[in-house]
């Protein structure tokens, strides 16, 4: 699992990484353009210049498991029964509720690793 957190820590892209990208080809312009509803998000609601790419990142670490630099084997559900936090995902960070880990959670990754791979794909 590939948390949104990771995301936003690795793959946020600011204006000026935003036009490299999208200089790059037709399909790094599809990269950029097709989240500007959440780079409006985060200009206007996170006070941040520019966006993540969340699936990207994800999608990465599918394609080479080393772009995970810090994975650890956690508990993982689902929230499916409660009105204020129903599909919300819980993560037994501190292993506190002693269920056994059912999913191997990625905590951090190479940004560097991802743009690698980003460009390759999008070049």
């Amino acid at each position: 699992m590939v948390g949104w957190d990771v995301s936003h820590r690795r793959t946020t892209f600011a204006n000026a990484q935003v036009d490299a990208l999208r200089s790059m080809s037709d399909l790094g312009a599809f990269c950029v353009d097709i989240p500007a509803g959440l780079r409006r998000f985060g200009i206007d609601y996170l006070k941040q210049e520019g966006f993540d790419l969340p699936d990207p990142m994800a999608m990465a670490v599918g394609l080479d498991p080393d772009v995970a630099t810090d994975v650890k084997p956690l508990r993982v559900d689902i929230e499916t029964t409660s009105e204020l936090t129903r599909g919300a995902t819980v993560v037994d960070l501190l292993r506190v509720t002693g269920r056994e880990p059912n999913a191997a959670v990625v905590l951090d990754a190479s940004r560097e690793r991802f743009l690698e791979i980003l460009t390759a794909a999008v070049g």
